[in-house]
């Protein structure tokens, strides 16, 4: 694998965890929105993440992908949004009350979203280390050709 193909996937493992991130965050930010009885509650997302192979449509394993020499082109990206569980919680006087007194909000575990977005920032953090290590491996290499 040549030094651009790794910038490459180092490139769409960030695009990646960016949508990561940016999912997580909303979803943090709708805890606490509530919904009017009977219409729906906002949709929570999540991003899901495969390896691109060099056949489009293909679903490699690691082990392929590695022991392959044109294997691996970086990361494929889904994002996806589902209805979340409701969470029911009593406050009367809130003005989406309804007539048991029940506000229904979003079910998202905060702290399963947090951890999430801390992985997402770890992953990304490394992935812009690879591209700035290969980026600095190509102008060594430009260095040792002036020389």
């Amino acid at each position: 694998m040549d030094l651009f193909s790794s910038m490459a996937i180092s490139a769409t493992g960030m695009g990646a965890e960016q949508r990561r991130m940016e999912a997580s965050a909303q979803n943090l930010s709708i805890t606490h929105v509530a919904a009017r009885p009977g219409d729906p509650l906002p949709v929570q997302r999540y991003v899901s993440v495969s390896a691109r192979g060099s056949i489009p449509g293909e679903d490699p394993t690691f082990q392929s992908l590695m022991s392959s020499n044109d294997g691996l082109r970086g990361v494929n990206t889904e994002e996806m949004a589902k209805a979340p569980p409701v969470r029911l919680q009593h406050d009367p006087n809130h003005p989406f009350a309804d007539a048991s007194g029940m506000v229904a909000y979003p079910d998202i575990n905060f702290l399963e979203e947090m951890v999430n977005m801390m992985g997402a920032q770890r992953a990304f953090d490394a992935n812009v280390t690879a591209y700035m290590e290969a980026r600095n491996m190509l102008q060594k290499a430009l260095e040792i050709g002036r020389g």
